[in-house]
């Protein structure tokens, strides 16, 4: 009787188990195919099966694909929670592919291609793990405040498209000893930040920008303290020539051995140094500002950092603690 009423019992952990893992109404692919193709998909509802023709996931559901399956947009589709699992692709094509109210989990393949839009929306992270591929050759979006980028391994990125951000608050975040290298373009208003397990500085995620960095919306791209390192050969931009949106670029880490360049267009626009930033490199300086807070902080500039298009700071100033900037000729500010 006891045998029988533990097999009972591990019967019934099994099935909770199950459904745990599985809900109805959840998607997987059953054969490479496109997104919106009933064939492509199979549905769970107690077991899986065939969906009703005409279905597919859409927002709101769950789909995973699976290992050896490719499934590609052909028009703008959403859904809540999306896993791609090793050997599995995801191809946006010159479509917008939103994710809204759930995750992505990358294991696999994820392609966005040019034209096209992965949008990281609402109360959504996308995290990339060891062993997935990302190749953005459209836009990576993260579109609202609870938008999340994880990097949970190291990135070398790959395509020539852009991450963009669109809320002061949305984040990419990298993983206690891992590094994103980037060599696209990264733009917008964000948060860069690193993660460590305990709190141990040594340990915080970093970010190489060998691409272009481009704060150029009306907002603040900020880089946050705990970056255990923010270099690289890329460039940094504020705003643009015919920008009015007095964008902020934020250095609340320490950045050393930056070997790209500087280029602050818009009058309004603002470099904000809270922490030593050094640069060998020139800065092009056709309107803005730069302003440090603390007497400790330093942006070391290359030999000529004030030229603009007619040889000079036009306009350009900088508001210093008392210890000034090394190699600035810049006015200061009112």
């Amino acid at each position: 009787m006891r045998t029988k009423t533990i097999l009972a019992a591990l019967a019934s952990f099994t099935v909770i188990g199950a459904a745990n893992a599985q809900q109805n109404g959840d998607f997987r692919s059953k054969a490479t195919g496109n997104w919106g193709t009933t064939s492509s998909w199979q549905i769970y509802n107690g077991s899986w099966g065939d969906p009703a023709p005409g279905d597919f996931p859409i927002a709101g559901e769950k789909a995973t694909v699976r290992n050896g399956h490719t499934i590609s947009l052909t028009s703008a589709e959403a859904i809540a929670t999306l896993i791609i699992d090793s050997g599995g692709t995801v191809t946006s094509n010159a479509n917008t592919l939103t994710v809204s109210s759930g995750a992505v989990t990358l294991n696999g393949t994820l392609n966005v291609s040019s034209s096209g839009v992965v949008d990281v929306a609402t109360g959504t992270t996308l995290t990339y793990n060891s062993g997935a591929s990302l190749t953005i050759d459209g836009e990576l979006r993260m579109s609202t405040s609870s938008s999340v980028l994880k990097f949970a391994a190291d990135y070398p990125s790959s395509g020539s498209g852009m991450i963009r951000g669109q809320d002061d608050s949305a984040k990419i975040q990298i993983a206690a000893d891992k590094t994103l290298t980037s060599g696209l373009t990264v733009e917008g208003r964000m948060e860069i930040e690193g993660l460590a397990p305990g709190g141990a500085e040594t340990n915080y995620g970093a970010f190489v920008n060998n691409g272009t960095v481009k704060a150029n919306a009306a907002g603040v791209f900020r880089l946050v303290t705990n970056l255990r390192i923010v270099s690289g050969s890329g460039a940094w931009e504020l705003g643009s020539s015919t920008s009015t949106d007095n964008p902020i670029l934020r250095f609340d880490t320490q950045a050393t051995g930056l070997t790209g360049t500087f280029l602050i267009n818009d009058q309004g626009s603002l470099l904000d140094i809270n922490q030593n930033v050094t640069t060998n490199v020139d800065i092009t300086y056709n309107n803005g500002g730069i302003n440090t807070q603390t007497n400790s902080v330093s942006f070391t500039f290359g030999d000529n950092p004030d030229v603009g298009p007619d040889g000079d700071s036009q306009g350009a100033c900088v508001t210093q603690p008392s210890s000034p900037l090394t190699n600035t000729s810049f006015a200061a500010c009112p």
